[in-house]
């Protein structure tokens, strides 16, 4: 009797210990499986950080639809266009960088191209696309010189007083973009280009 108690005892000891070590296995398996879904959770939202934000907890240009990162400040000349511009990079997420001083120009060259009648005629002759293409890759300029003249911001800005001879194209180009106009009187205008320009480096009659 006292060996098959013995027996018997001997076999509840092992079959404790299995379920114990099967419970411990479970354990085990539960705790890999959280730790390999939290790794492809932060692996995850690394990658959609990546693609949205481009890296860096959301603080660069997001690669979707970019329309509305843009914002356009311009105007005259001392109307206000750099008091608007140090306004608007002081916010954490906007950067808005000094003059370009290639945008305008690259702009008056573009829309100046396009008006050429004649020339354009050829063009579509060549290619019946040629005003989509030309726009996209308009866009792509613009868009890239932004965002590359400066550091990386949730929002970029650009200040270029004389771009406001373009805001009509440009919306054409980004319609979801923030245009910005600075309106001055024209005698405070006037008198802040007698006084703060000078008049001997600077034709002033044109003004």
């Amino acid at each position: 009797l006292r060996e098959k108690e013995r027996e018997k005892c001997l076999r509840s000891k092992i079959k404790h210990t299995h379920i114990d070590s099967m419970r411990t296995n479970s354990t085990n398996k539960t705790w890999a499986i959280k730790v390999v879904i939290g790794f492809f959770l932060l692996l995850a939202i690394y990658r959609i950080d990546e693609a949205v934000f481009g890296g860096g907890g959301g603080r660069k240009a997001r690669n979707g639809d970019r329309d509305e990162e843009l914002i356009f400040v311009g105007g005259f000349g001392r109307s206000g266009t750099t008091l608007m511009r140090a306004i608007l990079d002081a916010h954490p997420d906007i950067r808005c960088g000094p003059e370009t001083k290639i945008l305008p120009e690259f702009l008056r060259f573009l829309t100046g191209l396009l008006q050429q009648t004649g020339f354009m005629e050829f063009v579509y002759d060549a290619d019946r696309n040629a005003q989509r293409t030309i726009d996209r890759a308009a866009r792509s300029f613009v868009q890239t010189f932004i965002e590359n003249f400066g550091p990386a911001a949730r929002r970029y800005c650009t200040k270029d007083p004389n771009t406001a001879r373009y805001f009509a194209y440009l919306h054409h180009l980004f319609p979801k973009a923030k245009f910005l106009l600075m309106v001055r009187d024209a005698r405070a205008v006037a008198y802040s280009f007698v006084h703060r320009i000078n008049a001997q480096d600077h034709n002033m009659t044109m003004y």
